[in-house]
């Protein structure tokens, strides 16, 4: 029970502090106000939030999964990523939200712009979200020289700041860089910081390379945490645990045991 309270507190941080939930309601809220491409006659407040609300959430979550797909398969840049998916996005999201318009709210076909419209629309739409990301990230990295925010043990001298540490490199900026465990889960990592949990493709043993310097240990060979989210060592047994300030309880191998700070509580 312990650690699903832990899992769910780390999951509905994530959620309220997305960037990703604010933007789709943010975008929501702007066009069942606005209701574009006529929706605001053809349809009520009701219907428009409905609409608009599932059509921009559709599209969120089919965009994230397109851009995971392409991340997998094409070596490049970001930005050659985003625009592959923002191409992707055009060819399928396009003619599905012709074929919702007509079939489902019986949009008759002559006041209906073609698939070709809305593939553009949708092509364009992307790309405007691609482009503003990236000037946002422009005005961050210019006035950005300041230091990324100090962990606790950057300020004892103990760990050292992100750009030495590539790992935090990969992780989303709604998480910080404050980490507190990181478990191997097949070809992915379950990585969990102070504000939040995320996936991330990448191998253990990879992690483990990029993590050097960052003051933590591995305790497991799935399993890996930061010396400062460990509240205390307990023993059961025979088995060993690592214990984090929500109460989970992480495995330790016996190799592993020397490296964990304080002494064992046994029970």
């Amino acid at each position: 029970m312990q650690t699903d309270n832990c899992d769910l507190r780390h999951l509905a941080i994530r959620i309220v502090r997305s960037p990703v939930t604010s933007g789709w309601f943010a975008a929501s809220l702007l066009a069942t106000m606005v209701g574009p491409f006529g929706t605001y006659v053809s349809m009520s407040v009701t219907e428009r939030a409905v609409y608009w609300g599932g059509l921009i959430g559709a599209s969120i979550l089919l965009a994230r999964l397109t851009k995971a797909w392409v991340a997998r398969r094409l070596t490049g840049s970001r930005f050659a990523v985003d625009m592959a998916s923002s191409a992707i996005m055009g060819l399928s999201l396009g003619p599905a939200v012709w074929a919702y318009n007509r079939y489902v709210y019986q949009i008759p076909a002559d006041d209906l712009p073609g698939i070709g419209w809305h593939m553009s629309v949708v092509l364009v739409v992307c790309m405007v979200v691609v482009l503003i990301r990236l000037y946002l990230q422009g005005d961050e990295e210019e006035d950005g020289e300041a230091a990324p925010r100090a962990l606790p043990e950057q300020e004892a001298g103990t760990a050292k700041p992100e750009e030495e540490v590539p790992f935090l490199r990969r992780l989303p900026r709604e998480l910080g860089n404050e980490l507190m465990h990181i478990k191997a889960d097949g070809h992915y990592l379950e990585v969990v910081t102070r504000d939040g949990k995320d996936r991330i493709l990448m191998r253990f043993s990879d992690a483990l390379a990029e993590l050097d310097g960052y003051d933590g240990v591995r305790i497991h060979r799935s399993h890996w945490v930061a010396r400062h989210a460990v509240s205390r060592v307990e023993q059961r047994g025979r088995r060993v645990f690592a214990v984090l300030p929500c109460g989970r309880r992480l495995p330790v191998s016996q190799a592993y045991q020397q490296d964990l700070p304080g002494d064992v509580t046994r029970f």
